[in-house]
């Protein structure tokens, strides 16, 4: 049941949330380039169940969009931890590295950040010991997706100021929106979405620094069983 809502958290919080945000972006950008001087009908937003129904699809369908540009663009937690100048002492590397490349069999040279990482992530997964693992993922997924999406939205809010006449119609009157303000909205969404950017680096570097700590843990809980073992033996 625990594993279900993780995964549901992590669909509407990686796929749904980003996506509804890039699909604004899209609805803006459609507005300023095809009809620019038509005011927006705020008045008639009631959808029926079925636009419901097809609001949440191309959400959730624009939310992998927007998580395939990030992945994309937005990587490096591992070779910002585990790289020559990660974040991780250099000593602490070197004994995960030695004893990562120890269980494959392989040189030490050959593992390069993403492969250590995979492997120690994949190590911990399978001594069924994830603390917070799943919290830390979806987070990333989370502020990955919103750092595209505001970016998108940022951009159609630009070109939505090129043009004049942006209003939006009520019932009783139209109100008039300045390019002023356009801009301003346009600025602090770039600033959320740095934000954003920010919070994605800080989880990604949870997510591998926990992998890498609770493999270093976990083997040498492995050597310590195995020696006393031998001992008993």
């Amino acid at each position: 049941m625990i594993d279900k809502i993780q995964l549901t958290l992590y669909e509407i919080f990686g796929y749904f949330l980003p996506g509804a945000l890039a699909s604004v972006s899209l609805a803006l950008t459609y507005w300023a380039l095809c009809i620019p001087t038509v005011p927006f009908p705020a008045y008639k937003g009631q959808p029926t169940l079925t636009a419901w129904v097809a609001l949440i699809a191309v959400s959730y369908l624009m939310g992998h969009l927007v998580q395939g540009i990030g992945n994309r663009f937005l990587r490096g937690a591992e070779n910002a931890a585990l790289g020559p100048q990660g974040t991780i002492a250099t000593e602490i590397r070197n004994v995960g590295r030695s004893r990562a490349a120890e269980l494959m069999g392989i040189k030490t040279d050959s593992l390069d950040p993403i492969s250590l990482f995979r492997f120690a992530d994949e190590f911990s997964v399978q001594k069924g010991l994830l603390g917070d693992r799943d919290i830390f993922v979806y987070r990333e997924g989370f502020y990955k997706g919103c750092t595209i999406s505001l970016a998108m939205v940022c951009i159609a809010l630009l070109l939505r100021a090129i043009f004049e006449g942006t209003a939006i119609r009520m019932p009783a009157y139209v109100y008039f929106i300045s390019r002023a303000q356009i801009f301003t909205t346009a600025i602090l969404v770039a600033i959320a979405a740095r934000i954003c950017k920010a919070r994605f680096h800080r989880f990604g570097a949870y997510r591998v620094t926990r992998a890498f700590f609770a493999f270093l843990v976990l083997s040498k809980s492995q050597d310590e069983q195995q020696k006393e073992g031998h001992i008993n033996a």
